[in-house]
């Protein structure tokens, strides 16, 4: 049970992660932005684990699926990011399964490639063309081979 001068941090905390979907790392930082110590934090954790404010499986859900309908995101740099949030392997692999259908994956991957293409225009010569190209789509957590394969199929 949470002691009287402990209860109003236990109910900001709670409506923080109301406000949106949070990761255990995301709340304790927030907790130690507040001067809590580890003990503290551990046990405010646990609550709201508890009482289901802190799920990772449903954080890397909402996740995934945000970052790559709305940032366009591919799958590594998901795993990496939810990787550095500290969300366990079932976890990530889990969302990154069901929240992104490799169609709609292939069909943004061709149209970033599209898009891309067009600001590259100014470029003449295929190779740094490629290079570019590859560069960007590297950056935005695609898999090389799935890259290359769809660089091949718009340039020669």
């Amino acid at each position: 049970m949470l002691s009287t001068e402990l209860k109003p941090i236990f109910l900001k905390i709670r409506r923080y992660c109301a406000q949106s979907e949070r990761c255990q790392k995301e709340v304790s930082d927030k907790l130690k932005q507040w001067g809590l110590s580890d003990e503290e934090i551990e046990v405010y954790i646990e609550l709201l684990v508890a009482e289901n404010f802190i799920d990772h499986l449903r954080y890397s859900n909402f996740f995934a699926s945000d970052k790559f309908r709305f940032q366009k995101w591919g799958r590594l740099k998901i795993i990496h990011a939810l990787k550095a949030k500290g969300i366990s392997s079932p976890d990530y692999e889990s969302a990154i399964r069901t929240q992104i259908d490799e169609g709609e994956y292939l069909q943004t991957l061709e149209l970033l490639t599209v898009k891309k293409l067009e600001l590259l225009s100014d470029i003449s010569q295929i190779l740094p063309k490629k290079q570019k190209l590859l560069q960007y789509l590297l950056q935005k957590g695609y898999e090389p081979e799935l890259i290359h394969k769809t660089i091949r199929s718009f340039l020669p």
